[in-house]
């Protein structure tokens, strides 16, 4: 693809002019939708921010609520490093809570929060766990941990852990312990 088509952290630039160009026949526009995978983001020259979603969502569906998935987009500056995905929960969170209010519409934004967790912690995946609950409450829903490894740096994921120089959360990893850990 055409770094021309790519924004500055190489995602497919959203081209209205061309989305604009056909508008299609929503099919079922009664039928309650979840939307179960989002992002959100703040990210040098772009950003995808709550408003930014509701937009998207507001097109003719009934969208009633969206999942929100881990993209490493406000994780903490400073602290553990384990605990810095932390800062993206909690972001999302007040994104949530905003929704909640119903002041932006009828689309709970955010009601559930998929968050980061490096299972290759082994027993302390635990601990880490109790955080994200304990800033989301019952949003927290679920946890990613991206497996994907490419030799390249250029494909390294933003969000998988990395051991030795390489990407890796097998379950027969000695982290195996935080797999454990999700029930």
């Amino acid at each position: 693809m055409s770094d021309a088509l790519l924004t500055p952290s190489r995602q497919v630039m959203v081209r209205p002019a061309w989305l604009d160009q056909l508008r299609e026949e929503i099919l079922e526009p009664a039928l309650p939708i979840v939307d179960p995978h989002h992002h959100l983001w703040d990210h040098p020259g772009e950003h995808y921010f709550l408003d930014d979603l509701l937009q998207d969502t507001a097109t003719g569906h009934d969208i009633r609520a969206t999942i929100f998935v881990q993209c490493g987009a406000m994780y903490r500056a400073a602290g553990p490093e384990e605990e810095k995905p932390l800062g993206e929960t909690e972001f999302v969170t007040g994104a949530a809570a905003q929704s909640a209010t119903g002041k932006y519409g009828s689309t709970r934004a955010c009601a559930g929060i998929i968050g980061m967790v490096d299972l290759t912690l082994g027993d302390r995946v635990e601990t880490l766990l109790a955080a994200h609950q304990a800033v989301a409450g019952p949003r927290f829903v679920g946890v990613r941990n991206r497996t994907a490894w490419n030799a390249s740096p250029r494909f390294a994921p933003t969000s998988s852990p990395r051991r030795r120089g390489r990407w890796s959360i097998r379950p027969s990893s000695p982290g195996r312990g935080g797999w454990r850990r999700l029930g």
